[in-house]
């Protein structure tokens, strides 16, 4: 959806190595100068949500490393909420705001039509019943 607005959109783009890390990038605009961070929220409550802040500072550490410039100076975190807790969202944002490089952070909801399905559930694939 964003390759046609920007033109140097780049997928998975790995970035300077960090010690032992080599951190991969999900989607970079170099025009820009930003990071997509996009992550899915499986679960529900605040653990969850304090599980993706955790790992969104961790990627931005990496991303935005002093010792090797990537070339970014900023971050947008994307979170897909399977479980439609918007009642969470906003404690969610704030935290992922206050993280340092990130620029602005984006939570969407499951829509409610959007029916979880037994293979969402599992993580296996549901079987069909004859009716």
């Amino acid at each position: 959806m964003l390759a046609p607005i920007f033109s140097d959109l780049e997928d998975e783009e790995n970035l300077p190595s960090v010690g032992h890390k080599n951190p991969r990038a999900d989607l970079g605009i170099p025009s820009l100068k930003t990071i997509l961070e996009v992550k899915f929220m499986r679960n529900a409550g605040q653990a969850a949500c304090a599980k993706i802040i955790e790992e969104i500072a961790a990627d931005a550490s990496l991303y935005l490393s002093q010792n090797k410039p990537t070339g970014y100076d900023s971050i947008i975190a994307f979170v897909w909420d399977d479980r439609a807790q918007t009642e969470q969202h906003y404690e969610l944002k704030t935290g992922l705001e206050a993280i340092k490089g990130i620029t602005a952070a984006i939570i969407l909801p499951r829509p409610s039509k959007m029916a979880r399905t037994l293979a969402t559930e599992t993580g296996k694939a549901a079987s069909r019943r004859p009716k």
